[in-house]
């Protein structure tokens, strides 16, 4: 890492840092403020950093929140990403005020609350408990995938709405994608797949997705199927 630094009692000012990280190189810049005379009496913390990168230091930079903040995404390799944001609060044990920008681009596959995905680009705005990503755009089992989603509420009650739209999917990939899916959130072991994915796997799918339900459990989901839902279907 090469960084320059200002720091006087009760702030600390990285104006910039370059660090190289087995993942790729991210840069950027932070400051950190606390009342005296104890250190953990933080009072902000601001940052703002980019590159090719895992997830890994944002937890690292920002605690238990950073862990919240990425929690919904998971990436095989490093992605184009910038982190913008800053968490302030009155005094120690003030519950603390939190706005962060997450922008992400990646061309491998990732996963978003263990969903396979395939590339993106998305916006994530983080705010006080409150994850809208948008938008957002991803492919999924050959066609697009495009929306939003937001995430609201505390972790132990956590709630996941959707408003998604899909454009030539393969059929059946896309189903036997989510039969795998919801199995594994519900941890149990998938099925066989049957004879209808594999009678109709020619088929293209156009859907459109509104869905609200807790994050943690997909049988539990309020959702609509909103037309048009072009199902072709090619062969014998």
């Amino acid at each position: 890492m090469r960084t320059r630094l200002f720091v006087r009692p009760g702030w600390a000012d990285i104006l910039e840092f370059y660090a190289d990280r087995p993942t790729g190189e991210v840069h950027g810049s932070f400051s950190r403020s606390w009342k005296l005379p104890f250190g953990r009496r933080w009072t902000s913390f601001e940052v703002h950093a980019e590159g090719a990168s895992d997830l890994d230091p944002v937890p690292k930079l920002l605690g238990d929140l950073g862990q919240i903040i990425i929690a919904p995404f998971e990436f095989s390799i490093p992605s184009d990403l910038r982190l913008d944001g800053r968490i302030e609060r009155e005094d120690f044990g003030a519950t603390p005020s939190a706005k962060f920008l997450l922008f992400g681009h990646s061309s491998s596959d990732w996963k978003f609350q263990n969903f396979p995905l395939t590339g993106t680009n998305f916006r994530a705005d983080y705010t006080d408990e409150r994850l809208l990503i948008a938008p957002f755009s991803a492919g999924v089992a050959r066609g697009a995938l495009g929306g939003r989603i937001e995430l609201s509420g505390p972790a132990e009650a956590k709630r996941v709405a959707f408003d998604l739209n899909i454009e030539h999917a393969h059929l059946g990939e896309s189903i036997r994608t989510v039969e795998l899916w919801t199995a594994d959130r519900a941890g149990e072991e998938a099925r066989p797949e049957s004879e209808f994915p594999q009678q109709i796997a020619d088929g293209s799918l156009k859907l459109s997705l509104f869905a609200e339900g807790p994050a943690n459990n997909p049988m539990g989901f309020w959702a609509t199927a909103a037309p048009p839902l072009k199902i072709p279907i090619s062969g014998n």
